[in-house]
């Protein structure tokens, strides 16, 4: 096996991890901003019954 050969199986390895981690905290993310902006509707709905 020569030493390119290697070196490109750990790029694709790190491209794999970087491309994994990248996608996980995006999804993190937008979990993040989907719980918040329905904890605020939920809020928003409640008032609304309340002032009815």
């Amino acid at each position: 096996m020569s030493g390119s050969a290697a070196r490109l199986r750990a790029l694709r390895r790190v491209l794999t991890v970087l491309f994994t981690a990248m996608n996980t905290a995006g999804l993190l993310v937008l979990a993040v901003v989907v719980v918040r902006e329905d904890a605020e509707q939920g809020a928003e709905r409640l008032d609304a019954e309340l002032r009815r």
